[in-house]
């Protein structure tokens, strides 16, 4: 009855801190995944709108481009702008652009010189007779574009319309009013969102494109809604098919008559909320995937719980456990290095979990061994003839294998989207010439220097360039443009426009009579034509190189700006270089400890057979999948590395430190039902979708399955053989 009501409060202590996590502040975004050397490249794509450009591809049916359902979309799209969306280029109308075209035809005055050249008066009324006979030709529908000719007779709004095409491949032409790539018969919407790639801001527009087959979204806002969805729904999976696994974990002890060994799981409980807790007062979040991490924390936690109940007995224990906890922590905590946030929280948070279990174990143990103590459960897998040819074959696969290893660092690895929207990504940025793009952060202090010199500077060399200086002069040309209109532009206009003209292009005329001033750098975020490019107290421009040449150039004029490509390479260098001391670190670390443990080499390489088998499994498994072996695999093997060296030191210690009350049953006990909590965590992960926790998942699951397969039937085979060799040398 004692036991019933101690297990009723522990479950009653884990409903309660499950309760109390639910207020914590979870993180869900895409930016954790993105490393320090990327945070500049990440930061200009979420801060300024010139990157919120998305784009629409709408596939072709029976090899036609599909004008019907553009059309369509079109329409239902136009819903959106307002909210969601702040342009939209689609149909036979500006949209979203009204608004930006009236803020850039009423700002000519800032741009244009009245007296720029003796043909300059006679150019200006040819515009805006020609002007007159277009609005007589325009339907009754098309009421904003009117309007918008009275404002702006001289269309200023074609040349806004050129310059704002060229965050845009040049391969598409415009039919029927959408772009379309005539090779492919796609059809191409872009549009432009008005707040920042975030899966609550753009879900109800991503739930209108649901409806529509064969169109995908390209761009930060569909990239940064695919991945945090995923986020989300492997959440749900990994509880769901945990909650199976330990339902069907929970059956097996019933069955075996151990029911008592649920009374470890409380104490991990507290443990990963602890961990929780206090990785979400570090970062001041903690991310969905670290949360769904935490399932395979929890099986590592429990080995030590399930060692010291098991063999409680034993003064040996604890030592053994101290052990396996150390190079644990270093397979952990060399990974709390790495150069991607996300790892980096991943592994606090393990090592925290497996910290605060380790402690609580051991008090519970000591202090508490009544209801800590459980008999041994007769489970293990039996050994049949060939099952050391097995392991063999399997470490001797791990050793090839890691010196034959296809390592990719593709950085797209980390990015999760649906194979048609991988593959219109694709398609879509493979398009026209295969530009580099180049960013340039700016103080707002140099609006008046850089941005002239810039567009000067690219003109000069032909080389493609959004920013500042091609939408507005410096304060002194503004100036002197200005007052060309106020002393001869505005009285001109007054004089020689007719009753009718001076009547339709009233807007026109009142706007360069206005008082106009200057544009300063805290006008820029009000217009609408420049605040694109416009963040907190900063600028961005934009080069594009389209040949090694012009890319050249673009470094040797500008060695500060970033170019994506290659910040991307660079990240991959670095996390090769960090690879490169991370595994023999993490070998020689523990190889220290092992070595100061046990002084002896045959017991340390016996330590290491766990982990050599586990690594040939993964090898096959990942052969059998067809994936090569990325950057998460590698972190999710060393962290197999850590904890396979649990299994090796308790077999090991069997036979090194041998206690008259040990049997080895108990041992088999422990490996047993650790592999079955291991996999227990581990295999939830597997059914993720996200490459990062599916990756991650693969390689624990198998590294842990081929971990207890090489102590099961390797490592007691390889201890024997040490016996047999000592036997035989002595006689």
């Amino acid at each position: 009855m004692r036991s019933i009501k101690l297990f009723s409060a522990a479950i009653a202590m884990m409903t309660a801190l499950f309760v109390s996590s639910a207020s914590a502040k979870i993180d869900d975004s895409v930016d954790i995944f993105f490393p320090e050397s990327l945070k500049y490249l990440q930061y200009s794509q979420t801060e300024f709108p010139v990157f919120w450009w998305n784009f629409i591809v709408i596939n072709p049916v029976n090899g036609k481009a599909d004008f019907e359902k553009a059309n369509l979309l079109c329409s239902d799209l136009k819903e959106y702008q307002g909210k969601s969306v702040k342009r939209l280029i689609c149909g036979d109308d500006l949209g979203g652009f009204i608004g930006t075209l009236e803020d850039w035809a009423k700002d000519l005055v800032l741009r244009e010189n009245f007296n720029a050249s003796v043909n300059s008066p006679a150019q200006y009324m040819d515009s805006l007779q020609g002007a007159l006979s277009e609005l007589s030709f325009i339907s009754s529908d098309k009421k904003e574009f009117f309007n918008l000719k009275r404002v702006d007779p001289t269309d200023q709004w074609q040349v806004y319309l050129q310059k704002s095409q060229a965050m845009t491949p040049a391969a598409f032409l415009r039919e029927q009013g959408f772009l379309l790539e005539p090779q492919s018969q796609r059809l191409v919407i872009p549009l432009q969102f008005a707040v920042q790639p975030k899966m609550s801001n753009v879900q109800d527009l991503m739930d209108e494109l649901k409806k529509y087959e064969d169109v995908h979204l390209v761009g930060a806002h569909g990239a940064s809604y695919s991945n945090e969805k995923q986020v989300h729904e492997d959440m749900e999976i990994v509880s769901w098919v945990g909650i199976a696994v330990l339902v069907g974990f929970i059956a097996f002890l019933v069955v075996k008559g151990r029911i008592g060994a649920l009374l470890l799981f409380p104490p991990v409980a507290i443990a990963m909320f602890l961990a929780g807790w206090v990785t979400e007062l570090f970062y001041g979040s903690i991310h969905g995937l670290t949360l769904a991490f935490g399932s395979g924390i929890v099986g590592l936690a429990v080995d030590y719980g399930l060692h010291g109940a098991f063999n409680q007995e034993s003064k040996q224990t604890w030592k053994s456990n101290l052990v396996g906890f150390l190079t644990t922590l270093v397979g952990l905590g060399i990974l709390a290095f790495s150069g991607i946030p996300l790892i980096r929280q991943m592994m606090v948070f393990g090592t925290l979990g497996i910290f605060f279990g380790f402690v609580i174990f051991f008090l519970l143990c000591k202090y508490l061994p009544r209801y800590f103590t459980l008999k041994p459960i007769s489970w293990y897998f039996p050994e049949f003839k060939y099952s050391g040819v097995v392991i063999f074959l399997m470490i001797a696969l791990g050793v090839v294998g890691s010196f034959n290893v296809d390592l990719s660092f593709d950085l797209r690895r980390f990015n999760y989207q649906l194979a048609g929207d991988q593959e219109a990504t694709n398609w879509f940025f493979s398009q026209g010439a295969q530009r580099e793009t180049y960013l340039l952060l700016h103080d707002q202090k140099d609006l008046n220097t850089k941005t002239i010199e810039e567009q000067l500077w690219s003109q000069a060399n032909k080389i493609s360039y959004v920013g500042l200086g091609e939408y507005l002069p410096s304060l002194e040309t503004q100036h002197a443009n200005i007052q060309s209109w106020n002393s001869s532009g505005c009285e001109y206009l007054r004089k020689n426009l007719s009753g009718n003209e001076a009547k339709v292009f009233a807007p026109f005329v009142a706007n360069t009579c206005a008082n106009h001033k200057p544009l300063q750098f805290q006008d820029l975020a009000s217009k609408d034509y420049l605040n694109h490019l416009v963040g907190q107290g900063q600028f961005i421009s934009v080069f594009f190189g389209e040949t090694p040449a012009q890319k050249q150039l673009i470094k040797e004029k500008f060695p500060e700006a970033h170019s994506l490509v290659e910040s991307i390479k660079g990240f991959s260098d670095s996390l090769e270089g960090d690879l490169k001391w991370m595994i023999p670190a993490a070998l020689i670390l523990s190889t220290i400890v092992l070595l100061i443990y046990y002084r002896n080499f045959y017991w340390v390489i016996a330590a290491y057979i766990p982990f050599m088998s586990g690594l040939g499994l993964f090898y096959i498994a990942n052969f059998f999948k067809g994936g090569s072996l990325d950057l998460i695999s590698v972190l999710g093997l060393l962290m197999v590395f850590g904890f396979s060296i649990d299994y090796g030191v308790f077999v090991t210690d069997f036979y090194a430190f041998k206690q008259p009350e040990e049997e080895f049953d108990i041992i088999q006990s422990v490996l047993g039902l650790a592999a079955l909590t291991n996999v227990i965590g581990f295999f939830p992960m597997v059914f993720a979708k996200h490459p990062i926790l599916h990756q991650l998942g693969f390689a624990l699951f198998f590294g842990t399955v081929g971990t207890y397969l090489g102590t099961r039937w390797g490592l007691v085979k390889f201890l024997r053989l040490e016996k047999k060799l000592m036997k035989g040398s002595k006689s």
